[in-house]
């Protein structure tokens, strides 16, 4: 019988994503609390959300980003504060 458990992966892609993106330091309990319980969301939902963070992370969002070519740059806070201090 496969294990049920509802739980978000908190790794170090998902918080280097969520860091850049929301220009916020997130806790591992910040984002396992929300992740549980306001997206309240069915395991396998939770397991594509992370699958899709670590892709976008090992594609665009990597140690050194590759801002110019993702496409969630024009949210992206750190992209657009990046993008500001070139001015």
């Amino acid at each position: 019988m496969p294990l049920t458990i509802r739980f978000f992966v908190v790794d170090a892609y998902t918080k280097r994503f969520l860091k850049r993106y929301y220009n916020q330091n997130f806790t591992f309990d910040m984002i396992q609390n929300y992740a549980l319980n306001d997206l309240k969301k069915d395991i396998s939902m939770l397991k594509n959300l992370h699958a899709m963070i670590v892709e976008l992370s090992k594609t665009y969002c990597k140690s050194t980003p590759q801002c110019s070519e993702c496409f969630l740059r024009t949210g992206c806070k750190y992209h657009n504060s990046i993008k500001n201090s070139d001015r």
